[in-house]
């Protein structure tokens, strides 16, 4: 080695580096590091810089005194570094006697003599900096160089007693310092492992480290009352393979030490630690190990919160160990803790972190025994993610056989449809279902489950069969079926289906009788599956039937399905004959939630026919009770001056219990009333030849109205939304039919529905209108005239009154393109030009644009159209209020389609379509250019302005081909002189 000698270095950067070394940055520390070694001893076999190298040793190992936040970190680092370098720079036969020397320096520059009148704090980072520069030396591998160099076992050529003498006086500094302070055990008993650490390489050395001339070392090393001490104990029994020291432990007292050692949580002591590494090795001290994180698990928050660590660690050592560890995880208290799911309890976080992991941790054929352990203890849905969707089809049989609760059997049977797992899981809660209530729903849900399953309804049906019924019957067709689920029903419920099970017995049965059934079963009090299951069935058993008869929808099946939901039925009444009795140009709008309005249209309902826009006449009269009875107490709370306030509340107490039950009456009425639409959306899906009457909408209207505003005097019920949105669904439903039979339908009278339009404010209401026009569109059901009428009064109404929102009917409307034309864009130019709002102007521009087409065909008798829609537009932009830029760019939009239908083209050599010629007449007379500078000027709107400029080139582009061709005509015609000329020649040669 190359040695080197010269004064302090002037090398700033190198001297800079020790300043570096107190940084937070680990970045900045560990390239100051690097910097320092590189310097002392370069790379390779460069030469070594010695007075700078032993500079850099002091000041390392005075640096490990600081107090400075990073000052340990980077200066223990560093001398860790340093001493290996050192080490690979020095003899071998140099290498004792230098350790011998780093050992005195490091004693010198960290003295912890309180005589030398040093302060506590200078006292205290004294010795934090000889237990890291110890911890410096080992991590520098030079105790193993020496051991293995300089230390003989037959004592031949070696420096047995130097060597072990320097790893005592490190072994005796490392205990003065465990003595020194409490707090400075924990870190000091790290330390003197790791010291034993490096003698156990030999076990001569570690015999004789231990046996100090005044046994200092060994008495140390033998206390039992100390849990560091006793963590010392257990890391040489691991190191020596020796554990008679831990088993003449009584194990009480070992169950105590290790108890009272975790008191400082997050802490962990070494005890546990160490404890582990000896299990690890010896499986028969798991019991010890369980015994105290049950007592761990029964104890204060802080312990309770360690047990879960321990857990989590001793896990880990089970997938190590085997089956031999894993019996010894079922730890009842630990687990509870573990899998605690209530959020207001402390230890949830840490809980549903530590399971989480452990969870990630467990793979392979270690998950099945996991699974046994842990699913007393997880709720079934956690389970079923975690293990029991992880499983092969086999081990999820035995699991079921063997270790699954009944309870959650159902739950399970959702994941797959194995059919061997499913026999299993159907017998065993067959087996279980006799006298227990909750299992019996299980097994109805899981039967419900299976026979609502088209993939698996067929293969189950004898399985079920023979399970519950006990008998062999064979369920061919839907109606057969069921009867079998009824019969089940009866088995398992208190269900009483007699009635029900006698009609589906007969050979002969009529649409209405099976109707009837039908609308019975569906209005049944189950919940959950069993709800499900007769939905099924009924549906699948109403679908075949309707697909193999032929039976019409006459009057008695229409009234039955519309009674189902709650229709008003009166054979004697008709919309139709009612709407021509009134005078629709006169009809004031009535509001829904005005009473005033309620009473009119109550008034006009009998004035049409009374029963197709009445209420129910059984729900009329209980209404009418329930009032009478109201009014009375209220009127014996005014008049009876001598009602106190107990009478006061006890009838108030009524009062409300009335209303509770109407409302909870009124909620299953609606849900009755969702699911029997069932019927009607089946029998109009699956009909050959469908023939619908008009009264048949007209029911179903009345129902929609009624019960929009019975919604709007109960706090809209839930329920009844979702029995208007099913209604909805089910108008939709006809808009779409395809299987109508248009010759024998009859007409629908579209002036009555524009009568029952006015009446509604509701948007739910026009959408379910709409779809009837579509319907009556579709299937010619109501003349053009009447189309073009009916959409002239709807447009008037909604631009001219306040209330009524139709908007949705006229764009449902513009896509039937022709009768599009005719019937809305007359009535939408009036809207755009005299419309009450801005808002109803920019409406009526946006649903113009899509309707205007460029086929010239409509502009033959409409050749004024295209003009007044350019007029309305330009009085639109050129009105002083400012509009809104949303709506002039819907308008600007409109004016754009309209230039791009009147569009001259150059180069055809036909004469220009009179609309055409009359559009740009009123664009040549107008102050369009103006108009657009002033729109372009006080509106910034990117929309704005881009379309701006592009119209105005296209009237710039356009006027100049008008008025091009208006010259080439006036070129064309003949003068006066040149007429009268040619006249003459006409009458001589015809009196020739």
């Amino acid at each position: 080695m190359k040695t080197v000698s010269h004064q302090l270095p002037k090398n700033d950067a190198f001297l800079d580096a020790f300043w570096h070394l107190s940084s937070t940055d680990d970045g900045k520390r560990t390239a100051s590091s690097a910097l320092i070694i590189q310097h002392c001893y370069g790379s390779g076999d460069s030469e070594v810089n010695q007075d700078d190298a032993e500079y850099t040793m002091k000041r390392l190992m005075r640096g490990i005194c600081g107090g400075k936040s990073g000052a340990r970190q980077g200066f223990a680092g560093t001398l860790a570094s340093f001493l290996q370098a050192r080490l690979s720079h020095t003899d071998t036969a140099n290498v004792l006697s230098d350790a011998e020397y780093v050992h005195k320096k490091l004693m010198d520059h960290t003295s912890v003599d309180g005589d030398m009148g040093m302060s506590k704090g200078d006292e205290r980072d004294a010795a934090f900096g000889r237990l890291f520069g110890i911890l410096a030396v080992v991590r520098s591998n030079t105790l193993q160089h020496i051991i293995e160099h300089h230390y003989k076992d037959d004592g031949d050529g070696g420096n047995n007693e130097s060597v072990v003498q320097l790893l005592q006086n490190y072994m005796v500094d490392l205990i003065k310092l465990f003595n020194y302070k409490k707090w400075m055990q924990d870190a000091a008993a790290f330390a003197i492992c790791e010291v034993l650490r490096c003698c156990a390489c030999n076990d001569a050395i570690l015999k004789n480290v231990k046996s100090s001339s005044n046994g200092d070392i060994e008495t140390f090393l033998d206390n039992e009352t100390n849990e560091n001490q006793v963590a010392i104990q257990f890391y040489l029994a691991t190191l020596t393979d020796d554990y008679g020291a831990i088993d003449a432990f009584e194990q009480e007292d070992l169950r105590n030490i290790l108890f009272s050692a975790a008191c400082n949580y997050p802490k962990q002591p070494l005890i546990y630690e160490k404890i582990i590494e000896v299990m690890r090795k010896q499986e028969k001290y798991c019991a010890l190990f369980v015994d105290v994180i049950t007592d761990l698990a029964d104890s204060t928050v802080e312990r309770r919160a360690f047990s879960l660590i321990l857990y989590q660690k001793f896990t880990y050592l089970a997938i190590e160990g085997g089956e031999n560890y894993m019996k010894h995880l079922k730890i009842d208290s630990v687990l509870k803790l573990l899998f605690n799911n209530n959020e207001k309890k402390t230890l949830t976080k840490l809980g549903m972190q530590i399971r989480n992991e452990i969870f990630a941790k467990i793979s392979g054929q270690s998950l099945f025994s996991f699974a046994s352990i842990y699913y007393d203890y997880m709720t079934p849905k956690v389970f079923l993610r975690e293990f029991y969707s992880k499983f092969s089809n086999a081990e999820k049989t035995d699991f079921v056989q063997s270790s699954a609760k009944i309870g959650d059997l159902y739950q399970f049977s959702r994941i797959d449809r194995n059919a061997e797992i499913m026999d299993v899981i159907l017998n065993k809660l067959v087996e279980n279902a006799e006298n227990d209530e909750e299992i019996t729903s299980k097994l109805v849900s899981l039967v419900g489950d299976l026979l609502t399953n088209n993939d698996l309804e067929d293969d189950f049906f004898p399985k079920v069969n023979k399970l519950i019924l006990k008998s062999k019957k064979k369920s061919k067709n839907a109606l057969q079926k069921l009867r079998v689920v009824l019969e089940i029903y009866q088995k398992l419920t208190e269900l009483e289906l007699g009635d029900e099970l006698e009609i589906l017995g007969k050979k002969d049965m009529s649409a209405a009788n099976l109707a009837e059934v039908c609308t019975n079963l569906l209005q049944v009090n189950l919940e959950g599956i069993c709800c499900k299951l007769l939905f099924h069935s009924v549906k699948k058993m109403w679908t075949e039937f309707v697909k193999e008869n032929d039976e019409p929808f006459d009057s008695d099946l229409s009234d039955l399905l519309c009674g189902a939901i709650g229709c008003p039925v009166d054979d004697d009444a008709s919309m139709s004959d009612a709407s021509s009795e009134a005078d629709l140009a006169d009809l004031a709008l009535s509001d829904d939630d005005d009473e005033s309005s309620s009473s009119a249209s109550t008034k006009d309902d009998e004035d049409n026919g009374g029963s197709t826009m009445s209420v129910d006449n059984d729900e009329k009269s209980d209404d009418d009770s329930d009032e009478e009875e109201e009014e009375e107490e209220e009127a014996l709370l005014e008049h009876d001056e001598s009602a106190d306030a107990a009478l006061a509340n006890l009838i108030e107490m009524k009062q409300n219990m009335r209303k509770k039950a109407q409302t909870s009456q009124q909620r299953e009425n609606y849900k009755n009333q969702s699911r029997c639409i069932l019927l009607i959306e089946v029998y109009l899906q699956h009909k050959n030849s469908l023939v619908l009457s008009p009264e048949f909408f007209w029911r179903l209207l009345s129902m929609f109205r009624t019960t929009d505003q019975k919604l709007k005097k109960s706090d809209n019920l839930a329920e009844g939304k979702q029995f208007l949105q099913r209604l909805t669904a089910l108008f939709a439903q006809i808009s779409k039919l395809k299987n109508v039979d248009k010759d024998t339908c009859g007409k629908i009278d579209l002036m009555a529905l524009c009568s029952l339009l006015q009446k509604s404010k509701s948007p739910q209401y026009s959408k379910a209108c709409s779809h009837i026009v579509s319907f009556a569109y579709k299937n010619n059901l109501a003349e053009e005239t009447d189309f073009v009428n009916f959409f002239d009064k709807m447009v008037d109404v909604w631009a001219n009154k306040r209330g009524p929102e139709f908007s949705g009917l006229f764009e449902d409307f513009c896509r039937f393109d022709g009768i599009a034309q005719k019937a809305l864009i007359g009535p939408l130019t009036k809207s755009s030009q005299n419309g009450r709002t801005d808002f109803i102007k920019q409406t009526s521009f946006h649903l113009l644009t899509p309707i205007l087409s460029t086929d010239t065909s409509f502009y033959d008798d409409n050749t004024t159209a295209l003009s007044e829609i350019f007029k309305s537009c330009l009085n639109f932009l050129q009105r002083d209020e400012k509009s809104k830029s949303q709506h002039k760019i819907s308008c600007l939009k409109l004016l754009e389609k309209t230039l791009q239908i009147a569009k001259i083209d150059p180069s055809s050599t036909k004469s220009l379509h009179v609309s055409t010629s009359l559009y740009w007449s009123v664009v040549e007379g107008s102050s369009v250019d103006s108009v657009l500078n002033s729109v372009g000027e006080s509106c910034k709107a990117q929309g704005v302005i881009s379309r701006v400029k592009i119209i105005r080139s296209e009237i710039t582009a356009g006027l100049l081909l008008f008025s091009a061709l208006k010259v080439e005509e006036e070129e064309n015609k003949p003068t006066t002189s040149s007429a009268k000329k040619s006249a003459k020649k006409k009458k001589k040669k015809s009196k020739k």
